[in-house]
């Protein structure tokens, strides 16, 4: 949604405009991490829920902040296949189990995030912003080779 209406704010593809840190700081055992999606804003609160969960924290930033940080379908593509390749990096070189995903994104990047997830992934608690704080409202895993969701 960009400027008040439902359309792609690009007409061609705009290319990568995010950037991925934290990796570095993880090791080859990270059970559980705080995986953050920054495309409209990064919030204060996340680094206030990794601190108080003593969790690392890996950052999918926009290089723009904005609804149209994911302009185009082609975009969301790419982005989808890179994310896959980084959920799957995260549970097979890292042991990651669990990711607590802190999302301040359009609905677009969210989307595109969502399909990228798969058998192989670790499981996904999805947080949304309530009274300065972040709460656990889905958790998404694999049970017997299907996606299963839950309120949580």
């Amino acid at each position: 949604r960009d400027g008040n209406q439902w359309i792609w704010p690009a007409d061609n593809p705009q290319g990568k405009n995010y950037d991925i840190s934290g990796l570095e700081h993880l090791e080859q055992n990270e059970s559980e991490i705080i995986l953050t999606l920054s495309f409209t804003q990064h919030s204060p609160v996340f680094n206030e829920f990794a601190k108080e969960t003593k969790l690392k924290m890996v950052k999918i930033q926009a290089t723009v902040m904005g609804n149209g940080a994911l302009g185009h379908p082609e975009d969301g593509i790419k982005f989808m296949a890179e994310m896959q390749r980084l959920l799957h990096t995260l549970k097979c070189s890292y042991g990651v189990n669990r990711i607590h995903l802190l999302p301040c994104a359009s609905n677009a990047v969210c989307v595109f995030f969502g399909k990228a997830f798969d058998v192989h992934h670790p499981e996904i608690t999805i947080y949304d912003f309530d009274d300065g704080t972040m709460v656990p409202i889905l958790h998404v895993k694999n049970e017997n080779g299907l996606c299963k969701i839950e309120s949580a």
